[in-house]
């Protein structure tokens, strides 16, 4: 009889719950709001997974309710503090001096960047333009390459800075790589700058030269000494160049490292056809477009 009476007690939607717990349901017969009942619950534990709400016919279904609205609401806290904290970033963008297009760019590329923290980025400006950047130089660098940005400044911005000093880089000159190519600051010192740096004095460059054409074509410490390096300056071997000669025109034109080996090597055997390769007219080739130099050599 008590029961009975808790069960007439319950508000009818509870009780017509009750109800189908005590015998098998056939879902096609129940009514529409109730026949949706089972979806409604599995979207609502989509949106914040809460055991709790499968107890809801029972006489503490309320508290599991409850649950299930603390957790939206910090989900939905968590969504409103990460769309603050873009725009934050954004804001700051923008105030930093670039202009929508720049904004898009930098975040097209790195969207990451929206989480970042506005005063760590503050931080790391404010080291670049103690290091000598401007307005202009830092704007390019930030769009070129956003991930700058998220780089600790005691870990990797640094270090690298002050090891490119160690070599006996000018300020000018340290300046102008990082500039031309700020993804220099992500490069490992042990691992890729050194090793690279140590094959070019070996291959003959002394320091003036190495730091010209660092200066110059910073993207040469990138490069993968046994995949590109070595195999090049082979090639520049066996189209007659000595290592006097090699290094002459790597000082002087480093770019030419970063053409691909079928193109080096194309026209190096085209110019070497017409008579003995000079370091000049290797240069010069190098930077015609394909149907420039098949017009004018071919």
């Amino acid at each position: 009889q008590g029961q009975v009476g808790e069960f007439c007690s319950m508000p009818r939607t509870l009780r017509r719950v009750q109800t189908m717990r005590r015998r098998p349901t056939n879902m096609a017969s129940l009514p529409l709001p109730l026949a949706l009942l089972p979806l409604l619950l599995a979207a609502v534990a989509v949106v914040a997974p809460c055991r709790s709400l499968l107890v809801m016919g029972r006489s503490h279904g309320h508290v599991a309710l409850f649950t299930a609205k603390r957790q939206i609401a910090r989900r939905t806290s968590s969504m409103a503090e990460a769309t603050s904290s873009a725009g934050r970033c954004v804001n700051w963008l923008e105030d930093l001096g670039l202009d929508d297009t720049h904004v898009q760019k930098a975040v097209g590329k790195h969207p990451a960047l929206l989480k970042y923290s506005v005063e760590a980025m503050k931080a790391t400006v404010q080291w670049f333009k103690d290091l000598g950047m401007d307005e202009a130089q830092l704007k390019k660098a930030i769009v070129r390459y956003p991930q700058l940005l998220g780089y600790s400044l005691e870990s990797n911005l640094k270090p690298t800075a002050q090891w490119l000093n160690d070599l006996g880089m000018e300020e000018s000159q340290v300046k102008k790589a990082i500039v031309a190519f700020p993804q220099l600051l992500a490069q490992s010192i042990e691992n890729n700058l050194k090793p690279t740096v140590q094959w070019f004095k070996d291959l003959g460059m002394d320091d003036p030269q190495l730091h010209k054409a660092i200066a110059q074509f910073p993207h040469l410490l990138k490069y993968s000494v046994e995949n590109n390096l070595k195999p090049k300056v082979q090639m520049l071997h066996d189209f007659g160049f000595a290592d006097r000669q090699i290094v002459q025109v790597l000082s002087s034109f480093p770019q030419l490292l970063s053409y691909s080996a079928k193109r080096l090597a194309h026209r190096g055997s085209v110019l070497a056809a017409r008579g003995p390769l000079q370091d000049q007219s290797l240069n010069s080739v190098m930077t015609l477009t394909d149907a420039k130099f098949a017009a004018r050599f071919e």
